[in-house]
């Protein structure tokens, strides 16, 4: 297993009928050298779990070391987490903790399909849907920094960091190559994803999403006042999603709302580098197989910019989804998932 900063030692153990074969993710008093595996360090005696981090007290070299978190990373289909240990996004500001633990999921078997989720959002942005995917690609998703089981710094955030993150995914999981599948701020990352790693990028799907504000199509000033007032904000939103018609027949709970439990300076950092994105003179540059996808009715992110990034980046095809809106994934699902299913085919 590949060693990432921030990382403090291999655990492998047995507890009971279930292999202990993880990474130390954190440990008091730390003995061993960040970015460094260190087989000295021992599960000792299991004391607690949450979610797929579970919490042993920690022997090193034969001596207790304190309490400390076992993240397993064995990339098996059927976990519900994982957590890989990143390099912080810090740019230009004092470097303080330089390790930033993301979480990702991993469901099915097959070809690496990579979902990416919307600002503010965690992986559950894309449980209505993920099934549609998960019997032909092992699907993989992340909790954006900031969002669900991954850590949350108050630093500053990047839809280019955000994409570095990815990679840091698939680095964990010994994927070279995979699909690449972005929604909303996702697509922005996704675009990041392509134009800075091409070699990882099999095919690419750019979902309402948009090249960034500079020369892109934002939403009316009307919009943007609406989803400033906080009394408003989940009523504005479940509009820019989906249609009356289906809001109507399907009361919720939605996914796509954003992330209940994201602290209010990760929200802002969110926005921040969503609204920063830019990727214009980088576009062109893209080399995989590009469709992009997008609701005819979307005015969150408007569909001017399907037109914008098929005419930018090489090759790129648009299909334009009749009478769906920003959540066109979701609610077109019918629609949207076998065009992307198709496309993936036929790259493959």
């Amino acid at each position: 297993m590949a060693a990432y900063p921030g990382l403090l030692g291999r655990v492998s153990e047995q507890r009971g009928r279930r292999p202990v074969d993880g990474v130390l993710a954190r440990l008091p008093a730390a003995r061993s050298s960040p970015g460094r595996e260190d087989r000295n360090v021992r599960a000792r005696q299991y004391v607690g779990h949450r979610r797929d981090v579970d919490l042993f007290e920690i022997e090193y070299g034969g001596l207790s070391a304190g309490r400390g978190e076992v993240a397993f990373m064995g990339g098996i289909a059927d976990q519900t987490d994982h957590l890989v240990t990143v390099v912080s996004q810090q740019f230009g500001q004092p470097q303080r903790d330089l390790s930033v633990r993301i979480a990702y999921q991993v469901r099915g078997e097959g070809k690496p399909l990579v979902l990416l989720a919307g600002q503010s959002n965690n992986h559950t942005w894309w449980d209505p849907v993920r099934a549609d995917f998960e019997t032909s690609y092992r699907t993989i998703t992340l909790d954006w920094r900031g969002t669900g089981d991954s850590d949350k710094p108050d630093e500053v955030y990047s839809t280019r960091g955000f994409a570095d993150d990815v990679i840091s995914v698939l680095d964990d999981l010994g994927i070279a190559k995979a699909h690449i599948y972005g929604t909303s701020m996702g697509g922005r990352v996704a675009q990041w994803v392509a134009i800075k790693f091409p070699e990882r990028v099999n095919a690419l799907v750019l979902g309402c999403t948009s090249p960034g504000a500079a020369h892109g199509f934002e939403r009316s000033q009307e919009i943007r006042l609406k989803l400033a007032d906080p009394t408003r904000l989940g009523r504005v939103l479940l509009d820019l999603m989906y249609t009356p018609a289906w809001l109507a027949a399907n009361p919720g709970p939605h996914p796509v709302l954003g992330d209940p439990d994201m602290p209010s300076y990760a929200k802002s950092r969110h926005l921040v580098a969503s609204n920063r994105h830019d990727s214009w003179a980088e576009l062109p540059g893209i080399k995989a197989p590009t469709l992009i996808m997008h609701g005819t009715d979307d005015f969150f992110s408007p569909v001017g910019n399907a037109e914008l990034l098929a005419d930018r980046i090489p090759d790129a095809r648009a299909e334009l989804i009749q009478g769906a809106r920003h959540a066109y994934f979701h609610e077109f699902r019918a629609t949207a998932s076998p065009l992307v299913r198709d496309f993936l085919a036929q790259v493959s």
